[in-house]
Parts: structure tokens; sequence; C-alpha cells
């Protein structure tokens, strides 16, 4: 009887399911990925919606789709930076919508632009750092922490 290695083969063979055996290889070297068919899956959509909606296309809504796509992605990087840091941060999108409402409710009562802005922003800088001296000074998991946060907001 064989001695049983590590390899990769042998995983296959036991029923171990390894990251290079989940991916589908087509003809030519082509590697079906989850990334690539989120990819297909986005593509297919655009197509779709560009053939069957009058104005999908026009310039107007194309910039409203990469504005509104920008804020998830900012709110994204920030949550990725939360969770290589080994943290969870449920606060992040109630925080976001806070401080958004709070500054359009300043601007429809008059305050000028900028200081509805930096009001804001102090408002979100505040709640980071509460949140932050409840994780690291009164040793809080996170995930408490940013509940809390999130039902107090």
């Amino acid at each position: 009887m064989r001695p049983m290695s590590t390899t990769s083969s042998t995983k296959e063979t036991l029923g171990v399911r390894t990251a290079n055996s989940l991916s589908k290889r087509w003809k030519g070297g082509f590697q079906l990925t989850q990334e690539r068919i989120v990819v297909a899956i986005v593509v297919i959509m655009f197509v779709t919606f560009a053939i069957t909606l009058n104005g999908f296309l026009t310039l107007t809504n194309l910039l409203a789709l990469v504005q509104s796509v920008s804020i998830l992605g900012i709110l994204g990087i920030g949550m990725a930076i939360t969770i290589i840091g080994r943290g969870i941060d449920l606060a992040i999108i109630s925080t976001m919508a806070m401080s958004v409402a709070w500054v359009l409710s300043m601007l429809n009562n008059g305050t000028p632009v900028g200081s509805a802005v930096l009001l804001g922003y102090l408002f979100v800088v505040c709640i980071g750092f509460v949140i932050g001296f409840m994780v690291a000074y009164a040793e809080i998991p996170a995930i408490f922490a940013t509940l809390a946060m999130t039902t107090t907001i």
C-alpha cells in the first residue's frame, strides 16, 4: 500500500476539495472562478438593461450609477479595513445614513453647505471615537459595541 501524501491529487481522490479543485477548467486553460462569474453576470445585466430600457445609456444615468456605486465602494473599503484588522463594524451604514440625513436637514433649514458638511463630519468622527473607546479601552467586543451604537443612532 502506498503512503498517503498531501498532494492536491490525493486530496481530491479522498473527497477533500482544495481551492484549485473548486474552479472548473475549460479547454484552452480558461478557468471559471467566482470573480469571472460575477463579472459575466454584471456584463449580461448591463447589456440586457441597455437593450430593454430606454435612456439607460444616457450620460446622466451612467453618472448616477457611478455616483451610487462609489458611495458603496467607499463604505466597502472601510469595512474591508475593519475586517482585515480582525474586527467588525455593524454601525457603518446607520452612521452614514444618519449623518447624511442630518446634513440634508440642516441644509433644508438654511445652514450653509460648508457648516452642514463639517458638522456631519464631526458627528461621524464622534461616533467613531465612541465606538473606538468602547472597543479599545472598555474592552467590549466590536460586534456588541457597534450593534449598540447602531441601535442608539
